[in-house]
C-alpha cells in the first residue's frame, strides 16, 4: 500500500487547489460587482443604506478571503510544493510516533522515529503504524510511504 501527503493524485490535488483559488477570485469579482451596483443605485434618500451594504460586502469578502487563504490555499500549496521536490529514500521500521504535533519547516508535523532517525510526518495527511516502510523524504519530511 502506498500513502501520500496529498491523499490523492497530484493532478486532482492541483485541481482542488485551483478550485479554491477560483472560488476566491469569484467571491472577489462578485464583491466588486456588488460595490458597483450599490454605488450605481445610491441616491440621496438611500445613501446610508447603500454605504452600509457596500462596507458589509467588503468586510464579508475580506474575512472569507483571509479564511480560505489561511485554512486551505496556503497549506495546500506548501504540501504540493514539498511533494514536487526531489526526494531521498529511507527504508526502516517505525519505532516511535510522537502524539503531539510540532512545527517543522512551517508545517505542523508529528515526529516519527525510524530506526534511530527522526523524520516528520505532516499532520492531517496519513498515519503510520509501528511497521516496516519505505519512505520518500524531502528535507526530512515524509511525502510518501509504502509498505
Amino acid at each position: 500500500m502506498k500513502y501520500s501527503i496529498l491523499g490523492q493524485s497530484p493532478l486532482s490535488y492541483q485541481k482542488r487547489l485551483k478550485q479554491h483559488i477560483g472560488l476566491c477570485a469569484a467571491v472577489l469579482a462578485i464583491t466588486v460587482g456588488l460595490n458597483i451596483l450599490f454605488t450605481a443605485l445610491r441616491s440621496d434618500s438611500n445613501h446610508t443604506l447603500m454605504l452600509i451594504l457596500n462596507i458589509a460586502a467588503d468586510v464579508l469578502c475580506g474575512f472569507f478571503l483571509l479564511y480560505d487563504t489561511e485554512i486551505h490555499i496556503l497549506p495546500m500549496q506548501r504540501l504540493y510544493k514539498l511533494y514536487c521536490r526531489d526526494r531521498q529514500q529511507l527504508t526502516g521500521t517505525v519505532t516511535h510516533i510522537c502524539d503531539t504535533p510540532q512545527r517543522y519547516m512551517d508545517i505542523d508535523c508529528y515526529a516519527v522515529t525510524v530506526d534511530d532517525r527522526r523524520v516528520f510526518l505532516p499532520a492531517g495527511t496519513f498515519s503510520l503504524r509501528q511497521e516496516s516502510y519505505t519512505l520518500s523524504l524531502v528535507s526530512n519530511i515524509i511525502v510518501e510511504a509504502a509498505q
